[in-house]
């Protein structure tokens, strides 16, 4: 049922009258945002994981130095953008 007092209309008339062409709202900028954030979580999270489960030492370069200073490069990117 829809919000109008009157006569109950269907989804698809909802989606004939909400179905207008526009631009998106957003541009290439919230696709770099999620994107560096998505790649600075996993950069992070998988050496971290790794080292959790004892494949990597946590002494090892890549888990001490590697993955926080590569997450830290994408979210700064995040912030400049």
């Amino acid at each position: 049922m829809s919000g109008h007092p009157g006569r109950p209309a269907s989804s698809a008339a909802a989606l004939l009258s909400y179905d207008v062409p526009h631009h998106a709202p957003w541009g290439w900028r919230v696709s770099l945002y999620t994107w560096a954030k998505s790649i600075a979580a996993g950069v992070f999270a998988v050496p971290a994981l790794l080292a959790f489960l004892g494949y990597l030492g946590w002494g090892n370069p890549a888990v001490r130095w590697a993955a926080p200073a590569i997450a830290l490069a994408f979210l700064a990117i995040t912030a400049c953008c």
